[in-house]
Formats: C-alpha cells, structure tokens, sequence
C-alpha cells in the first residue's frame, strides 16, 4: 500500500514564496533545521541582448508590482539555451543589463504571472537545495485569503509540471503560530504587500463569520509613505 505520508527521514522541503522574499529548506527526522537554508528575492529574469547598464552606481530597484512584466516562455533548467535566473542573481542581472528587468510572481498575496512562478519552484529544487523535485514532497505555505482557483493551480504546476511527488499546503498563519510551539492565538502577518489576520483555534482556522482580515498594504507600501 503506497504511503499517505511522507517519511522525514527522506527529507521535506518547506517553502515560503512571498512577495518579495522567498525562504526555503528541507527538514528530516534529525529536526536540526531551525531556520531556512536559502533565502533570496522572489525575482525571475531572462538574459537579454541588450547591452551592458552604464547607470549602475544609481540604479534603483522597480517597483515589484509595475504592470506590463514579460510572460512566460521561458527554458526549463537543463534544457538548451536556458537563459533564466532567479533570487539574488536575477537582481544582479538587472543591475548589469538593460532590458533584463525582473519579474515577480506574486503581487499583494495573488499570483499574477504563473509561468514565472513555475520557474521559481525549479530553480529552488535545481540551484538552491540542489535536489530533483521528484526526490523530495513539499509543504508549501498558502496566503490566508487566497482563493480556491489559485490554490488548484499551485497545486497543479508542483504536482504535474514540476513533479513534486507529494504536496502539503499550509497556511503561513497556522505555520507562524506553530514555530513559536502554540496551535491557538490570533496571528497577525505582515507581508511585503499585504496584510492579514486569523484567528486559530487547537489548529484549526477559524475562517466562518469573516475571521479573516486583508489588507492589500504591506511593508513596501508602508516605507514607501515614510520615505515621503
């Protein structure tokens, strides 16, 4: 009878893909692992043709949510004329190069470019852990007010496009409350560009007679005000 759950001896690797900043890492039996392994911009890039930026030294960084970012269509890692990267390099690659701006798949909690976020799940099994996403499941960590249709998704890039072999989604609220070792409390996240609430009970989230607060204002929109 094929196993309904993962063993952590083989490993399980937690994700958390946020707006801004991506962390991930894989935990086993050992329970070692208190923090996350990598932790890098959610950004993707592609290689261009254009030439090298002159304009470094005062380059500033786009705003992640500018309309218009490029599609997907992009290689696979390990595939032929693979030009994308991803995290830290990708930025570094902005710096360098005119045209190569970065895409961020995320925006305010909702997906918003999916072939970028596809590429984002393969380069942090390829680059950053090093592993096939066939040898490892994942416990992946869901925004609060994410709808239905977008978690289908997700699901079905890791499972039939990546081929994670198993899936967890989790609430980043109920993971929060669990790595300080409680299951009941009111959980208040503040992202880089939302900001949400919920109230859990023994770990159970309590998302009947509107639980759940959003806010589409996060730490980016709050610096953005100070910087005024």
């Amino acid at each position: 009878m094929a196993r309904l759950r993962p063993s952590l001896t083989e490993g399980i690797v937690v994700a958390d893909i946020g707006g801004w900043t991506t962390r991930v890492g894989i935990v086993n039996s050992a329970g070692k692992e208190i923090s996350p392994t990598s932790i890098f911009p959610t950004a993707v890039a592609k290689r261009s043709q254009h030439r090298r930026r002159e304009d470094a030294s005062t380059l500033e960084f786009p705003n992640p949510w500018v309309k218009g970012r490029p599609a997907g269509d992009w290689n696979k890692p390990g595939q032929q004329g693979n030009s994308l990267v991803v995290g830290r390099e990708a930025m570094n690659l902005f710096r360098q190069e005119t045209g190569s701006n970065p895409v961020f798949p995320i925006e305010h909690g909702v997906v918003t470019n999916w072939d970028a976020l596809e590429n984002l799940y393969f380069h942090v099994y390829h680059d950053y852990l090093k592993r096939s996403p066939a040898d490892l499941p994942l416990v992946y960590s869901m925004n609060a007010s994410s709808s239905i249709a977008q978690k289908s998704q997700i699901l079905e890039i890791l499972l039939e496009k990546v081929a994670v072999p198993r899936v967890i989604p989790a609430s980043d609220c109920l993971l929060a409350l669990y790595s300080t070792g409680g299951s009941t409390g009111t959980v208040v996240m503040a992202g880089h560009g939302t900001t949400h609430a919920m109230s859990i009970y023994h770990g159970t989230l309590c998302t009947h007679g509107g639980n759940i607060g959003a806010l589409r204002c996060g730490g980016y929109q709050i610096s953005q005000i100070l910087s005024r």
